[in-house]
């Protein structure tokens, strides 16, 4: 009609919008609603009719004792205008929502715990649906309802209170457009994701205890946050780092702070297998100090803790006294598997650094850093081409991960230690919450990938001593070489009484190839003479299946011997004999040592062909020549005076000696 008439040239003025009918399909909303419109009870609600709307109070009756404190007197724009909030009544108790909670001053989880004021289940909210025509709310509640679903006031920016507290809400994300917003509570819900509020810099309420919020970094993150503005945070598992760096930041902005100062610890649950496997303490546990601590802790089932001393380039198998810093890598030599369980608090409170030195290294991540998701993302915390490689412990052995999408790319564990491989040295700080799997109701830890050896160990730790053969008792300060004669790799270390047995102990270790030693492998075992007069007699040991299923040998001790200034063939004893005689000698050079037996005419009676001899003294039984007074054919000789004559190198002597029957 009204076309027409224009088309006849009249002017024409209407309101050009129609208004258009609103579809509210919660009963509940609708009669609140309804209410602030003054309508009666089923009459048509349209757009322009909720456009009229500034304010609505959709809050559950009899449960909105908290609200009424809060929003119609207790906690109003004159209480908050008059400086009924000010320090003394929140330092006093009078009426905070933490002294009603702790208290039972009419808080919703009170309420339904209680059974004090609960209203029928059905005049409960659950749907905004309908609210999106609103545009014009400032203020509105809806504490203590059911709802759980936002995303109908994602388009109500001119709200500036807003409150939901008791309902059954996890997800705020549609609360980001809500820029206008000072006073929003959101307590007793199941909220742990704050990250929308960072862009809500006009709050100066916000109210969110009792839900689970463990991170309050997004808090930090909103700039408008400052003196005089309040955040309230009890009941809420906070992190360490957010109790010791989040909230004092916030403090020291002049931000009012309320939350629970006793953080519960976190728990970590390792299975460790049998075998080989890269290890890392997951939490900061108090008396959990050292390398020994952890062994104590782990009891029988540990063989060895190996660590890399960085400062030397060599594993530590001797490593009880190292003190366990937050990326302290381990080698655990298991002869059983085993489920230990860790309780503490994040390493560094969250936040710690990570030092690399050119070359290898044995480390683990401190914390849960967000940006570490995959073993391959550590690559990304340096420099580009810093990192070469990182060797992580498998079922099959140990495997390679170079660049993100390798094969053997997989999720980090709190548990795990890394061997990186960097170019040049190198630090990274990583930040995070800290390791925990005990939140996992009912389910079992993820184990530890370890390698199980079988015919071949990648990690081999020996250990053995050198005595003095007149005393029996240890040396200390020589140093000892062990050699595997079958892959050619080889280690020396120096005696100390400080050792066990006052010996020495080294780790082979071979986390590419996951060959360090096999069955059947020859080690050779050496030592330095500290001085020209005193001689060592190199060992050999066979490598036992034993050995391998262990990843550790106790070697046989080597003995240190005297060495003579000069070669000599000494008096035999007994002499006079019948029938048998040891002839002692000194060799001060290595040599072939012959012993040759004359008659008086110069016949020769008997050839004793020692073989190769090392410079020693031979003068007891068990070391000097034997003779049982027998001839090359095996015949007793007769009473009578015998020559014996000693040959190696360019020394020979004679000496005589009387068979009496």
């Amino acid at each position: 009609h009204i076309p027409t008439l224009q088309g006849r040239g009249v002017k024409v003025w209407f309101d050009e919008e129609v208004a258009q009918p609103v579809n509210i399909p919660d009963r509940n909303l609708r009669a609140k609603i309804e209410t602030a419109l003054g309508k009666a009870a089923g009459a048509a609600i349209t757009t322009a009719d909720m456009a009229t709307l500034t304010t609505l109070d959709a809050r559950e009756p009899d449960m909105g004792m908290a609200d009424d404190m809060m929003d119609d007197g207790m906690m109003d724009d004159g209480m908050m205008d008059d400086g009924m909030m000010d320090d003394g009544m929140m330092d006093d108790g009078m009426g905070m929502a933490d002294d009603m909670m702790d208290d039972g001053m009419g808080m919703a989880d009170d309420m339904m715990d209680d059974g004090i004021g609960m209203a029928a289940p059905e005049s409960y909210i659950s749907n905004l649906a309908g609210l999106e025509h609103a545009t014009n709310l400032t203020k509105l509640w809806l504490g203590g309802n059911t709802i759980s679903d936002l995303s109908v006031l994602s388009g109500l920016t001119n709200l500036e209170w807003l409150s939901l507290w008791g309902n059954n809400i996890s997800d705020i994300s549609a609360l980001s457009g809500l820029t206008n917003l000072e006073w929003l509570e959101l307590s007793s819900n199941n909220i742990s994701d704050l990250s929308v509020l960072s862009g809500l810099t006009n709050l100066t309420g916000l109210y969110l205890w009792r839900n689970t919020i463990s991170d309050l970094l997004p808090l930090v993150g909103n700039t408008g946050l400052g003196t005089g503005d309040e955040v309230d945070v009890t009941g809420n598992p906070l992190s360490s780092l957010s109790i010791n760096t989040h909230i004092p930041t916030l403090q020291g902005r002049g931000v009012k702070v309320w939350f629970d100062e006793e953080v519960a610890q976190l728990s970590y649950t390792s299975t460790i297998p049998a075998g080989n496997s890269l290890f890392h303490v997951p939490l900061d546990v108090e008396g959990l100090d050292t390398v020994g601590d952890l062994k104590a802790m782990l009891g029988d089932s540990v063989s060895v803790a190996i660590v890399y001393d960085t400062a030397t380039g060599a594993w530590n198998s001797g490593s009880d006294d190292v003190v366990i810093t937050a990326d302290l890598g381990i080698i655990l030599l298991m002869t059983a598997e085993t489920t230990v369980t860790f309780t503490g608090d994040p390493w560094g409170a969250g936040t710690s650094m990570i030092s690399l030195n050119a070359g290898p290294n044995l480390i683990g991540l401190p914390v849960n850093d967000p940006r570490v998701t995959n073993i391959s993302d550590i690559i990304g915390l340096f420099a580009p081409g810093v990192v070469a490689s990182i060797a992580i412990s498998t079922a099959g052995g140990f495997a390679l991960v170079a660049a993100a999408g390798d094969a053997n790319d997989g999720p980090v564990m709190g548990d795990t230690a890394y061997l990186i491989t960097v170019t040049a040295d190198a630090t990274a700080l990583l930040t995070g919450t800290g390791w925990s799997n005990g939140g996992m109701a009912g389910a079992a830890p993820i184990p530890l990938a370890g390698y199980n050896v079988d015919g071949q160990t990648a990690v081999l730790y020996v250990q053995g001593s050198v005595v003095d053969a007149m005393t029996g008792l240890s040396k200390e300060r020589l140093r000892v070489k062990v050699k595997n004669l079958s892959t050619q790799a080889s280690l020396s270390r120096l005696t100390s009484v400080e050792l066990a047995a006052g010996g020495y102990n080294m780790t082979f270790v071979d986390l590419k190839t996951g060959y360090a030693a096999r069955v059947g492998d020859v080690l050779e075992i050496s030592a330095d003479s500290p001085s020209p007069l005193i001689g060592v007699k190199p060992i050999r040991y066979i490598v036992t299946v034993d050995d391998v299923k262990r990843s550790r040998i106790q070697l046989p001790p080597l003995v240190l011997y005297g060495i003579p200034s000069e070669t000599k063939l000494l008096p035999n004893y007994p002499n006079p004999f019948n029938p048998e005689t040891w002839i002692p000698y000194r060799l001060a050079e290595d040599g072939f040592v012959t012993l040759t037996i004359y008659d008086r005419a110069g016949q020769i009676v008997r050839t004793l062909d020692v073989g190769h001899q090392i410079a020693a003294v031979y003068e007891s039984q068990s070391k000097a020549i034997y003779w049982d007074g027998r001839n090359e054919v095996s015949e007793r000789v007769a009473s009578d005076m015998y020559f014996y004559h000693l040959s190696v190198g360019d020394y020979s002597a004679t000496r005589r000696m009387l068979i009496i029957k």
